[in-house]
């Protein structure tokens, strides 16, 4: 019974990491990226979003499957493959690490050849309305 008990608190503990749920920036008063991460038995994934604004076109999402999502100690790491964010650069995959600083917010942090950014992120709830 102590076995069974220990095993349930283990695999609550694995799908409730710090990093799960979703994470919100926004730019002009408006969501500029959404990183929505999961952990269903061990397993971490999620995807970000990214709201491109432009004049032109208003807001225009671009939905991106976190790659390789790693959890090692207070970071989460994952890649994004550019070809959808940025269909004129086909290069190799954006590097990315989040690092939770507090228990409603972290750091998204971006590397890839030369280029390094840092974006705050709160955490938020999502809602989903289909009409």
């Amino acid at each position: 019974m102590a076995a069974k008990l220990f095993l349930l608190v283990l695999l609550l503990q694995q799908s409730n990491t710090p990093f799960t749920g979703s994470w919100l920036s926004k730019v002009n008063d408006r969501g500029a990226i959404l990183l929505t991460v999961t952990n269903s038995n061990g397993t971490v994934s999620g995807q970000v979003k990214f709201f491109v604004q432009t004049e032109q076109q208003g807001t225009r999402p671009v939905l991106l499957p976190l790659l390789d999502p790693i959890i090692a100690g207070d970071k989460l790491s994952f890649k994004l493959a550019q070809s959808e964010a940025r269909p004129d650069d086909i290069k190799s995959p954006a590097l990315f690490e989040f690092v939770q600083t507090s228990r409603t917010t972290g750091k998204l942090i971006g590397t890839r050849a030369s280029e390094h950014v840092e974006i705050v992120l709160s955490k938020v709830q999502v809602v989903e309305r289909h009409f």
